[in-house]
């Protein structure tokens, strides 16, 4: 499954898509500044797709951690507009 994140939303909490295993596919805005710690935990199927081209200062040093890996990130993503 995929989700997208809307324009506008500024935060993901920390364990906020922890477990969701069959998550493949999840796209955050420039909107979003802060992620907290484990936001993807154990989301072993999950490519990350961000508008910013780096991680925000605001994104918490473990946003990305999981127990065995890190999800891969695609920066600069940019949504397809009409």
């Amino acid at each position: 499954s995929d989700i997208i994140i809307p324009d506008g939303v500024t935060t993901i909490e920390s364990y906020a898509f922890s477990g969701c295993i069959a998550l493949e596919s999840i796209m955050i805005p420039n909107s979003v500044t802060s992620i907290g710690n484990y936001a993807f935990e154990k989301c072993t199927s999950l490519t990350i797709n961000c508008e910013a081209e780096t991680k925000p200062e605001g994104w918490w040093g473990w946003w990305n951690r999981t127990t065995a890996h890190e999800c891969p990130v695609v920066g600069g993503y940019k949504k397809q507009s009409n």
